[in-house]
């Protein structure tokens, strides 16, 4: 899933030619991260898919389940003019993120999730490493017992 989500943000920068390090600004975190982001190397956190998707004008649905690599350029084009002309549409509504009602909600709403979120990616990280942890406990005792099965080879031959 996150090779996916990868791919559709490194092809997001390229067609608004964003870098890296720009893109790693506005999320607060590396260039590196980002790349580790691209390359689905990483767990990317709820907070910045939000903010990836906001950065884009898109929904988090198409960040997500989007296969943008199969859109040809047009498509992906209209796609994100789209969003955009959503986004202005808003705007001549007299709906401004910055200093409406429908803004500060969706400031308040976005520090409630990544509040009650914290504590979850703290968990998922643990049952992560945890994971890892036995994943490498098992294959210590699958080359333990290569290397004894070795042994007990090496002593019936002496």
């Amino acid at each position: 899933m996150f090779k996916q989500i990868g791919e559709n943000i490194k092809i997001l920068r390229g067609k608004r030619n964003i870098s890296q390090t720009d893109l790693g600004e506005k999320l607060n975190v590396s260039r590196q991260q980002v790349a580790n982001y691209e390359k689905g190397d990483t767990t990317i956190p709820l907070n910045s898919v939000m903010q990836i998707a906001d950065i884009f004008g898109l929904s988090i649905d198409t960040l997500v389940k989007s296969r943008l690599a199969e859109l040809s350029d047009s498509k992906l084009t209209d796609l994100l003019n789209n969003n955009l002309e959503h986004q202005n549409h808003l705007g001549h509504l007299g709906i401004n993120k910055e200093n409406s009602s429908i803004g500060k909600l969706h400031d308040y709403l976005d520090s409630i999730v990544k509040e009650k979120l914290e504590p979850v990616e703290d968990l998922l990280r643990k049952v992560l490493l945890k994971i890892e942890l036995t994943d490498l406990k098992y294959d210590l005792s699958e080359e333990i017992k290569k290397a004894n099965t070795f042994i007990e080879e090496k002593q019936r031959d002496s």
